[in-house]
């Protein structure tokens, strides 16, 4: 990653950054840029209701409440409610999207990004300035200009510099008052002032206010919405109860008597090196994506086991990956209980039932549905481990010639619901291409290969059955090595009523579609 992370942005606003940020994502379109917020669409055509990530940056409230601003938070929320995920700048913002009935599984808090790069360029302003001062931004009364002037009023023998009061405003002698100015011009005040006061009640996530951090200036903010999660009080700056004058006074004399460098919160909690590859990652595809193939039914009893499998994945300190779970027409409300799980990474997609012997249909649709760098197949019934989608997706990341891997596994036997047998299957590591020509060893569970591979075979016929795997791990072998590790990462686990125990004439069916795909690698490679 580059130094300086977006070109120029340290001359832009916060939601200049984020437009940025979503222009490097080619498949995500910027449709509109909202009163509060971004919304972005996946694909050019979609509805604006299908909308993949909103980012909230604010929204009205108190004196702000006008009609505009009342239609403002009405547009916030509808287009919060209708994304599928939603970043907030601050916990401030989430807590009002939650309140007004947004999931909040749905959202994640990204901070701004400040880009402390660019920042350390900034020169002192060549304005006619005090030496020292302390710097007020703002010509709306939201932004408290009226308790100013008194704080200046206060301290006559100090110096301060204000940008941009509201006209009619009369300022004291001490005040210096500045006319709008541009970005960099603000920058380089900001840059030659002592202390920075944010007087403000309600703010999300405050641009200005990290920009004086980062450039060791002395802050001094009101205790309350996003500015109190930036500002603690004595430890990186200090924080006056809203609009009472004699608590900031108070702050103020402190800021000036010790004042308090608060560049390494920024640093920790702000640097644009560590936030935007953040907001990238909500962008980017999953690196890994699961696939589980289900029917439920009143009768078969694998809604509980499918609920296993999918906290299985949950409970994996692995966060890039995406969940899709192809429903071969369930008879029951999956889709409900899928909902009510609220995990953003599920992806649930429902097509009638098909079934998985006389059509791969059902097989191929996850795979279509899938974005992740990797796949790897999950049965409904079957289970990860603690790490299986780290170390499978670790190995293939630090080999990059290999085109799939597959572990070992723990084999479960059931009867009546309880465990009868259990054992761990090891087999030997290494290349297993000229081994697949002999049988299916490898467990589907437990591999997984390089989606891009896909592109370079003919995905299973209908004719291969519900061996349909066993044809993919022999094409995969194909293209190029397909190794086992030693490590055992999934439990495999065989109820009475799964769909591997079959009838004596399905069994012979899967018999016939095995030695046709065997016949079928053999002339590719030249065999008899």
């Amino acid at each position: 990653m580059d130094v300086n992370i977006f070109p120029n942005v340290g001359k832009d606003n916060g939601v200049a950054t984020h437009v940025i940020i979503v222009k490097r994502h080619s498949r995500f379109r910027l449709v509109n840029q909202d009163t509060g917020g971004i919304v972005n669409v996946q694909a050019i055509g979609d509805s604006y209701k299908k909308i993949d990530v909103f980012t909230a940056h604010s929204y009205y409230a108190d004196e702000q409440l006008t009609d505009y601003g009342k239609k403002a938070n009405a547009r916030l929320l509808r287009n919060a409610k209708q994304a599928k995920r939603v970043i907030c700048v601050s916990k401030y913002v989430r807590d009002f999207l939650v309140s007004n009935g947004v999931d909040k599984w749905k959202t994640v808090v990204i901070e701004n990004p400040v880009d402390i790069v660019y920042l350390d360029t900034i020169k002192p302003s060549k304005l006619n300035l005090p030496k020292t001062f302390t710097l007020f931004v703002g010509d709306k009364e939201v932004k408290r200009p009226g308790m100013f002037i008194e704080l200046a009023r206060s301290f006559p023998n100090d110096n301060f510099v204000a940008v941009g009061l509201p006209k009619g405003m009369n300022a004291p002698k001490n005040v210096t008052v500045l006319s709008k100015l541009s970005r960099p011009e603000l920058l380089s005040v900001i840059r030659s002032c002592s202390i920075f006061v944010l007087l403000s009640k309600r703010e999300s996530c405050p641009y200005a206010l990290l920009e004086a951090m980062t450039m060791g200036k002395a802050c001094i903010a009101s205790r309350f919405a996003g500015q109190q999660e930036i500002i603690q009080n004595t430890k990186n700056g200090y924080t006056f109860l809203p609009d009472n004058l004699d608590n900031l006074c108070k702050a103020y004399t402190y800021a000036k008597d010790t004042p308090i460098n608060g560049r390494w919160y920024v640093e920790k909690y702000h640097d644009a090196r560590i936030q935007v590859p953040k907001i990238d990652s909500v962008y980017s595809p999953p690196k890994v994506s699961v696939i589980t193939y289900v029917h439920c039914s009143k009768d078969n009893n694998r809604l509980p086991l499918l609920l296993e499998a999918i906290r299985s994945v949950q409970a994996q300190k692995f966060d890039s990956y995406e969940h899709v779970i192809v429903d071969d027409g369930s008879t029951i409300d999956l889709r409900g209980e899928i909902l009510r799980l609220k995990d953003h990474h599920i992806k649930y997609y429902y097509k009638p039932n098909t079934g998985i012997i006389e059509t791969t249909e059902t097989f191929n649709l996850g795979f279509l549905r899938c974005q992740g760098e990797y796949c790897i197949i999950l049965p409904s019934d079957d289970l990860h481990m603690t790490n299986t989608m780290g170390r499978l997706s670790s190995y293939l990341d630090a080999h990059r010639n290999v085109i799939s891997v597959v572990s070992n596994y723990i084999d479960q036997r059931f009867k009546d619901g309880v465990l009868r047998k259990e054992s761990k299957v090891i087999r030997n590591e290494g290349s297993i291409k000229n081994e697949l020509l002999k049988t299916n060893s490898v467990n589907a569970v437990g591999c997984m290969f390089r989606r891009n591979a896909l592109r370079y075979i003919e995905m299973p016929p209908d004719d291969t059955g519900f061996a349909s795997d066993y044809d993919l791990w022999i094409k995969l072998s194909e293209v190029g090595p397909f190794v086992r590790i030693p490590d055992c990462l999934i439990k495999y686990r065989a109820f009475a009523n799964a769909t591997r125990f079959k009838t004596q004439k399905d069994m012979d069916y899967r018999r016939a579609c095995i030695a046709r795909i065997i016949a079928r690698a053999k002339r590719r490679r030249g065999l008899r």
